[in-house]
Order: C-alpha cells, then structure tokens, then sequence
C-alpha cells in the first residue's frame, strides 16, 4: 500500500514543480532582456522580447514610454526606442 501512496503522489508532484517554474518564467522581463533591447529597435522588437507593457505612458505628445514591472522604462519615438532605463 505504502508504493501505491508513492506512485500517486509522484506525479502530482512533478505537476506542481513544473506548474511553478512556469509561473515564475510568466512573471515578466528580466534583466538579460531588457539588455537585449537596442537603441532604434522598433515597438513589435520590443514586444517579442520583452511581452506586453505594464504601463505607458504619452511623453511630449508624439513619445510614448513602456515600463515593466515599475523597473525598466523604455521610450519611443516614432516607434523607434530613443532612451532606455532602468530604474
């Protein structure tokens, strides 16, 4: 009875180590990827590498900034990244 208890929970326990380490990959961008953002890299650049803003934010009428986790800002202008910044 006790190996049956053990075979059980065995993969349960696979599922819920892989279900956490999904979770933490989901929790935003990290510092090797707003490294990977370059000066003039285009919004759609920006998104593949980085995902979806948590906030932006119109500077200047035309700029427009992104940020991520309240930690990296990233502005453009004309679509294009003018200044990065992490905070």
């Amino acid at each position: 009875m006790v190996k049956t208890l053990r075979r059980r929970r065995t993969p349960a326990l696979i599922g819920l180590v892989l279900l956490g380490t999904l979770l933490l990959t989901a929790c935003g961008p990290s510092d090797a990827d707003f490294n990977k953002v370059e000066i003039g890299m285009t919004t759609e650049e920006v998104k593949a590498i980085m995902g979806e803003p948590d906030k932006t934010k119109e500077v200047f009428g035309a700029a427009e900034q992104w940020i991520y986790k309240d930690k990296y800002v990233i502005q453009f202008a004309l679509d294009k990244v003018v200044i990065k910044e992490k905070r």
